[in-house]
């Protein structure tokens, strides 16, 4: 009611109705949602429709959450973000960071409403360094040994777990491999 500058709100009484959401009609979630394949930067995740779904479902919104990761990158911790029609029973994400854990969940939707969740956790693949070793120096070279230095490697597409030195030597015109 309104007099003049003044502003009542009045609830309830004679000829008035309440309506509260009962989430009755929001969709349960997927079912039997896997991880179909994954690469250095891509997540394939399949599903099969919610048990109860009927004419409520009318999306998927999908959220892949960084859960860890080798990479320093701003942006390698970003989220992501995708939704899809009712009639796709799959999502890819791209464009991720190597060697990093997400936590994906995919929502079930009802216009703005959410329904039920499903969620699983999946790891991209271990990609080629980047950037590449610095190469290694020479400290001394006398009588058959060679003593080098190593800069510590920086990989921001999955850990260092290792190093591998190849020494390529000419003798009498011959080149030998050693590891």
């Amino acid at each position: 009611t309104i007099h003049g500058n003044n502003t009542e709100v009045i609830c309830g009484g004679d000829e008035v109705e309440s309506i509260y959401g009962t989430g009755s009609n929001l969709p349960d979630p997927v079912k039997n949602l896997k991880i179909n394949s994954t690469n250095e930067d891509k997540i394939l995740l399949t599903f099969e429709n919610p048990q109860r779904n009927g004419s409520e479902l009318t999306e998927f919104e999908a959220y892949a959450v960084v859960l860890s990761t080798y990479s320093t990158i701003p942006w390698a911790s970003r989220n992501h973000t995708k939704k899809v029609s009712k009639s796709m029973l799959r999502i890819e994400f791209s464009d991720l960071t190597p060697s990093t854990e997400y936590n994906i969940s995919i929502i079930s939707k009802n216009g703005d409403l959410d329904g039920g969740i499903a969620s699983t956790i999946a790891k991209t693949n271990l990609a080629p360094p980047d950037p590449r070793p610095n190469p290694p120096k020479i400290i001394n070279q006398k009588s058959g040994f060679v003593t080098i230095e190593i800069d510590r490697a920086v990989n921001y597409n999955g850990p260092v777990s290792n190093y591998l030195i190849v020494i390529h030597f000419v003798d009498d015109e011959l080149i030998h491999d050693f590891d």
